[in-house]
């Protein structure tokens, strides 16, 4: 199975996410020093769960699509439920987990499996989402 479908093309493509935010209250900025992706993730939050995301992405497809999925799960999810979205998809990746039913979109990383150099590129955004609202309880 190739690693670059159709479908990953197309959520790297995505411009969902990508507005500025009218209020932050939350935000990282994760790079990679490995291949040098830069993933800045803003969130707005409303009783300590998203109520509004945005991504800026410089970096590779992967890296793009992973932030199109990072945000769009991240939607009315809490500290919590990100970091075990985050441990999700890591066990998709590392350990071949099977994609949960609820995360279904998630299967268009699973070529990514036999490059473990290539997981980080995935995972980021992920990390980056997950430490954007923890940023808020560490004020």
């Amino acid at each position: 199975m190739t690693m670059y479908q159709a479908e990953l093309i197309k959520l790297s493509n995505d411009e969902r996410f990508q507005q500025a935010l009218p209020a932050v209250s939350g935000k990282a900025l994760l790079r990679s020093p490995l291949c040098g992706d830069r993933v800045e993730i803003e969130v707005a939050l409303d009783a300590n769960r998203v109520a509004d995301v945005a991504r800026h992405v410089k970096g590779c497809v992967l890296c793009k699509a992973a932030a199109t999925l990072a945000c769009q799960y991240g939607q009315g999810k809490d500290l919590a439920a990100a970091s075990e979205i985050l441990e999700t998809v890591s066990k998709v990746l590392k350990d071949g987990t099977a994609v949960p039913a609820e995360f279904g979109e998630l299967r268009v990383f699973e070529p990514v499996r036999e490059h473990a150099s290539r997981h980080g590129c995935v995972l980021l955004p992920f990390r980056a989402i997950v430490e954007a609202i923890g940023s808020v309880s560490r004020r």
